[in-house]
C-alpha cells in the first residue's frame, strides 16, 4: 500500500500469518456479512453482547454507558467532568459539562445500515470582539465486509478575521487499519495542518504483535474492542468519543484475538523542526467466565469492564442529568477546529 511506503518496512516478528487457522465461532455485538455503508439508523442494541454472555456493557475504564428505552445510547459519562448526550431525529452528539450542567459542543452523527457510525459533521460561525470565523469539519468511517473499521478520513477548515487581518487554517487526516484473518496488523495515521500557507505534518505507524505459543489466551470471543486498539480511533480530535463508541459496538467489529504488544514509529514536523519517536506498548487482558473482557492493561494502566445482565430490570439505567439551555463562551463558540484537530505526540499521552 503506497500510503505505508515510508514506514512499512517494520516487521511483525511474532505475528501469525496462517491461512489454515480456523477461527472459532462466537457472537459479536452486531453481525456484519457485507461492506454496507448505506445510510441507516442508530443501533437499538448498543452495548449488547449476545450468546451465552447475554449482557450489556455499562462501563469501560472511565466511560459509563446509559441507554434509552429503545436500546440506543442515551448518554455517556467520561469521568466526573465530561459527558456526551445523544439525540435522535435529528441525530446529534452534544458535549456536556457534568459539573455545570451546561451543553458545550455539538456535532451531527450519521450511521450506516448496520448501525455503525459513518460520519461526524460540525459547522459554526460567529464573532467575538475583533475575532470572526466560519468553520466546518467532518470525519468519515469506512468498514470492510467483515465489519472491521478500515479507514477514517477527516478534514476541517476555518476562515475569518482577527484584528482586521484575514486568515485561513485547514487540516486533514487519514487513518488506515490493516486487517488479516480477523487480526489487526497495523494502523497508519497521517495528518496535515496548514495556516496561511505554513505546513505542519505528522505520520505514524503502529504494528501489532500476537502471541505464538499461547494464542488462545488472547481469544476475544465476542470481538470486543480493547484500549490496545480503540485508542487509535482518532477521527475527531483525540478520539475520545470514537473510543467510547467502540466499546459498545458502534465502531465495527474488534479482532478475533487481542494483541500482546505493539511498536510505534512516528514523525512530526512543526515550528520548523522534525520530531520523531518509537514508543512500545505491552498489553494484558482478563476474561470473565462467559468469555467477555474483564479488564485490559496498556503498559500497566488498567481499564476495567462492567456489564448488566439483560434479564435484569434496567429501569434505573438512565440517571437524572441536568440539561441546561445551550450556552457559549466567547471563542469556545468556535468548536469545530478544536474538535477535529489532533494532539501532537509529545503533547499527549499515548
Amino acid at each position: 500500500m503506497a500510503i505505508l511506503s515510508k514506514l512499512s518496512n517494520m516487521k511483525l516478528t511474532n505475528y501469525i500469518i496462517s491461512l489454515g487457522i480456523c477461527l472459532l465461532g462466537g457472537m459479536s455485538f452486531i453481525n456484519c456479512s457485507s461492506d454496507d455503508d448505506d445510510e441507516g439508523s442508530a443501533s437499538s442494541n448498543a452495548g449488547v453482547i449476545t450468546g451465552k454472555a447475554n449482557v450489556r456493557v455499562t462501563q469501560v475504564g472511565t466511560y459509563r454507558f446509559y441507554y434509552d428505552d429503545k436500546g440506543r445510547i442515551d448518554h455517556i459519562l467520561d469521568g466526573n467532568y465530561e459527558g456526551y448526550r445523544f439525540t435522535y431525529n435529528p441525530n446529534k452528539v452534544i458535549w456536556y459539562d457534568v459539573s455545570s450542567g451546561k451543553d458545550e459542543d455539538e456535532v451531527s452523527i450519521s450511521y450506516n445500515s448496520k448501525g455503525f457510525v459513518s460520519k461526524l459533521d460540525a459547522s459554526t460561525s460567529g464573532e467575538d470582539g475583533t475575532y470572526a470565523w466560519n468553520t466546518t469539519g467532518s470525519a468519515s468511517y469506512s468498514y470492510d465486509g467483515q465489519g472491521h473499521l478500515v479507514k477514517i478520513t477527516s478534514s476541517w477548515k476555518e476562515t475569518g478575521t482577527e484584528d482586521g487581518e484575514r486568515y485561513t487554517e485547514e487540516g486533514n487526516g487519514t487513518t488506515v487499519f490493516t486487517w488479516q484473518n480477523d487480526l489487526l496488523v497495523s494502523v497508519y495515521q497521517e495528518e496535515t495542518e496548514k495556516e496561511d500557507g505554513e505546513m505542519e505534518t505528522s505520520k505514524s505507524t503502529i504494528t501489532y504483535t500476537y502471541a505464538t505459543d499461547n494464542l488462545d489466551d488472547y481469544l476475544n470471543e465476542y470481538f470486543q474492542y480493547a484500549p490496545s486498539i480503540s485508542n487509535r480511533l482518532e477521527g475527531m480530535g483525540d478520539g475520545e468519543l470514537e473510543e467510547a463508541l467502540a466499546y459498545v459496538g458502534l465502531m465495527g467489529k474488534g479482532p478475533k484475538y487481542l494483541p500482546m504488544s505493539s511498536q510505534e514509529e512516528w514523525e512530526e514536523y512543526y515550528d520548523g523542526r522534525t520530531r520523531t519517536g518509537s514508543p512500545s506498548y505491552t498489553y494484558r487482558y482478563g476474561f470473565n467466565n462467559n468469555g467477555t473482557l474483564s479488564y485490559a492493561t496498556v503498559n500497566g494502566y488498567r481499564y476495567s469492564y462492567s456489564y448488566s445482565n439483560l434479564d435484569e430490570d434496567e429501569s434505573n439505567a438512565k440517571p437524572y442529568m441536568k440539561v441546561a439551555s445551550k450556552e457559549r463562551y466567547g471563542k469556545r463558540d468556535n468548536i469545530v477546529r478544536h474538535l477535529f484537530i489532533h494532539p501532537k505526540h509529545n503533547k499527549s499521552n499515548n
